[in-house]
């Protein structure tokens, strides 16, 4: 597999493109989700394969996401999961500019959701 060749959708960066994305707010996070699904399509239609998504998804967002892309011709899909421990999460998220995600309460819940989960 050649992955400098391959098409990479930065969800983050995505979002950044519609608006000022409000993380806590489900309509704002669900559009920006819908732009990376026509980015997506747009990868697959033209042949390009494979496709990374880099995002945080809670497992209904990633369900539902996965769910809506594996109805396109030949798309097939792969979850990597990654977590960090709390301690080095918790730097991450102080660390962060002031117009990103900066919820330590839930960049944990997260965190452990995934820890347990995937």
């Amino acid at each position: 597999m050649r992955l400098l060749s391959m098409p990479i959708a930065l969800y983050d960066r995505r979002s950044k493109t519609i608006a000022s994305v409000r993380w806590v707010d489900t309509e704002h996070h669900l559009v920006a989700l819908g732009v990376t699904r026509a980015i997506i399509r747009s990868f697959l239609e033209r042949k390009f394969r494979p496709v990374v998504v880099v995002d945080t998804f809670r497992r209904g967002k990633l369900k539902a996401f996965v769910e809506e892309l594996t109805t396109e011709p030949g798309a097939s899909h792969r979850i990597v999961s990654l977590y960090a421990e709390d301690d080095t999460l918790l730097a991450r998220v102080d660390c962060r500019p002031s117009n990103e995600f900066r919820e330590p309460k839930v960049s944990l819940l997260l965190n452990a959701e995934i820890r347990k989960n995937r």
